[in-house]
Order: structure tokens, then sequence, then C-alpha cells
């Protein structure tokens, strides 16, 4: 199958002489044409322009937490447009790092609720809703109760709320209530963003 001793013939036209004589084919031959580039550069121009407008329309609250500049002008926009400019809601970016439901030490039946939460994004979220719910010893649902952000902050500063949930930080959170009527054992916490 192999013979190293064995010449191949040379194909018909594939020699030098016959390569060096050959002509061009015209199409080959054309020159490039400025306008046409110059079109096609617009036209791309023209869709990655449009692609980030969709982004800004869509995907406001993240353009401006990662261009924190641009938020004055999406403001003025929404102002015009009617629309309301938010934080970055990602609930999924948010986890509770720990919570504890004890007995007030000065019993009467209030019960004392700490708990803390991160912010695992590097970008600023807005703050979630606590949502508590109260059980029994049968894991029984009691209670159940929707906490925002102006009742579990102490102080309850709008600002800071508007502010939001700066990157990588941990937000505390102590409540008091009165437990003297339902008795709960058990509790359930969890955070979430009502549907807007």
């Amino acid at each position: 199958l192999f013979e190293s001793g064995k010449k191949l013939p040379p194909l018909p036209g594939a020699g030098d002489a016959a390569n060096e004589d050959a002509a061009v084919p015209q199409f080959l031959d054309e020159p490039t044409r400025p306008r046409r580039r110059l079109a096609w550069g617009f036209a791309a121009l023209l869709a990655l322009a449009v692609l980030a407008g969709q982004a800004a329309l869509y995907f406001p609250a993240y353009v401006t937490a990662f261009v924190p500049d641009s938020r004055q002008d999406f403001a003025s926009a929404c102002l015009l447009l009617g629309c309301e400019m938010r934080l970055p809601r990602d609930i999924k970016l948010i986890q509770i790092e720990s919570s504890e439901l004890k007995q007030y030490p000065s019993g009467n039946g209030v019960v004392q609720l700490d708990a803390a939460f991160r912010n695992t994004s590097t970008i600023t979220q807005e703050f979630p809703v606590l949502m508590l719910t109260l059980t029994d010893a049968a894991d029984e649902i009691l209670a159940r109760r929707a906490i925002p952000p102006q009742q579990y902050l102490q102080p309850a500063d709008p600002k800071v709320i508007r502010s939001g949930v700066p990157g990588s930080s941990i937000v505390n959170v102590r409540l008091f209530f009165d437990n003297s009527q339902l008795r709960a054992i058990g509790y359930r916490i969890a955070l979430v963003y009502p549907s807007a």
C-alpha cells in the first residue's frame, strides 16, 4: 500500500508552469468597494445601538447599577415616560445568614426575632420583604405576616430604604411581637419581592 520507492505521476495542470500562466478569474480580481464596507459598518453600529437601547429599556435597574452615572438620566427619562426607577431585585442573590426566635427576657408573651441576611451580589439590591410564618408544635401555620423594610429596619430611614442593600453586605434584623394569644412555638422566615 505504501511504497517509498515509487514516485507518483504529477496531476494534470498541477505543474509550476501551469499555475504561472493561468489567468486570475475576474471575480477574484475585483477591488474592494469602500461604499459597501461603509454601509455594513454603519448597519453594525445601528444594530449595536438598538441592542443597547433594548437593554436599557428592559433592564434599567441593572444598567444603572453597573453605570451609576446614568441613574440621573434614567430617572429623568422615567419622569417623562411615567415609569418608576427601581433597584435590581434578584432574590437569589439575597440569602438568610441566620435567624433565631426566643422569649424576650421581660416575659409577658413578648418574643424576639433576630435575623441576618446577606446581599451576595456586588451590586446594590432593593430591600426585600421579610415573610414571617409562626407555627405550633405540629408545624401547623398559626399566622403569617409580610414585613416590609419600613418595619424591620431600625431606624426606618426612607433614604436608606431607597438606597437599597449595598453589594456584599449583611443586614441585621431585630423584631419584637406579642405571642401571648398565639402561643407559637416554631417559625419560618423567607425573603421575597412582591410582584410589581
